[in-house]
């Protein structure tokens, strides 16, 4: 059976534009994942050498304890933030498969999955990152070090032996960067197991992965449709938005409390295509694995009956 990503494309705006809730579970995920990436100022000299001036004095003004109590704060933001992240990327799932299943989704239990299906998420999570990490961190510390000692062994390095540096390290680097982005595949695959199947992490992560090499072609077109169109949409959002703040320069001059106030509006704006655009990814990484998985459902030993996400236990 042929995936239609065009089809696959219009479901998920589709799904998403119907159900509202996986819309604002989408801007939920938007606000854990940093929507304000889309909002950016540029300031004059002036508004700098006063935010600079502020920053330091309060700098200066730090305490021990207060560093402690802010460092325990931005720690606790982080911890909150994954959680959050967690939740809702399991919520949504769940909110996709009953939609998909023609159930209605609900908030409750859009809600109810996400939590029981959060540390099922973490661990797959941590079982496919950690090691590639560890890998990662090793590789880096090795190409370092024998660097330095081809550098420090002889007084000239010869032409050949930079070339063969250079290449080593951007072989390295193509290498890693392509693991991750299967790492990355396996790991969304791995998450619909989680939550649409009811697997635990281990397993999800080992039907995930016989899944990716089983349709590596089909994996590799849905990470690389949706790298596209959050590019374009990236582009075109940062765009809007540069042309917007440049409008307003231009009418008010560059007051900082101005440029403030506008940049607080257009993070609440943006946090409604960016939450839309968030559920659209989420949705059609649903729908493309629900495709997938229907297609080597036999061989894997999958249930294709298997009952929505909301209905499953722990």
């Amino acid at each position: 059976m042929r995936v239609e990503y065009g089809k696959l494309l219009s479901n998920s705006a589709g799904l998403v534009w119907r159900n509202k809730i996986i819309w604002l579970f989408g801007v939920f995920l938007s606000l854990s994942s940093g929507a304000g990436n889309l909002v950016n100022y540029t300031a004059d000299e002036r508004d700098i050498e006063r935010i600079q001036a502020r920053i330091d004095s309060f700098a200066r003004s730090l305490t021990g304890e207060t560093l402690i109590m802010l460092l325990a704060g931005l720690v606790a933001f982080i911890v909150f933030s994954i959680v959050v992240y967690l939740i809702v990327t399991g919520a949504l799932i769940g909110l996709v498969g009953d939609a998909a299943a023609g159930k209605r989704a609900r908030f409750g239990r859009g809600l109810g999955v996400g939590i029981r299906k959060a540390i099922p998420i973490l661990g797959a999570s941590l079982l496919l990152w950690i090691p590639f990490m560890i890998v990662l961190a090793i590789v880096a510390v090795a190409d370092v070090y024998l660097f330095i000692v081809v550098t420090r062994s002889t007084s000239e390095v010869s032409i050949p032996t930079i070339v063969v540096l250079v290449f080593a390290t951007a072989l390295a680097i193509l290498i890693f960067i392509a693991s991750g982005i299967a790492i990355a595949i396996i790991g969304r695959f791995a998450n619909r197991f989680i939550v649409i199947d009811g697997k635990r992490a281990f397993t999800s992560v080992r039907r995930a992965s016989a899944l990716f090499r089983r349709e590596l072609g089909s994996a590799i077109l849905t990470w690389l449709i949706m790298f596209g169109l959050t590019v374009a949409f990236i582009a075109f959002a940062g765009g809007l938005v540069a042309v917007i703040i440049l409008a307003v320069k231009a009418l008010f001059g560059t007051s900082l409390v101005v440029a403030l106030s506008v940049a607080a509006a257009l993070f609440l704006v943006a946090l409604i295509p960016y939450g839309f655009f968030e559920a659209f990814g989420s949705t059609f990484w649903t729908l493309a694995f629900l495709a997938l998985r229907e297609r080597i459902s036999d061989n894997l030993g999958t249930d294709e009956t298997a009952s929505p996400a909301s209905d499953n236990g722990p």
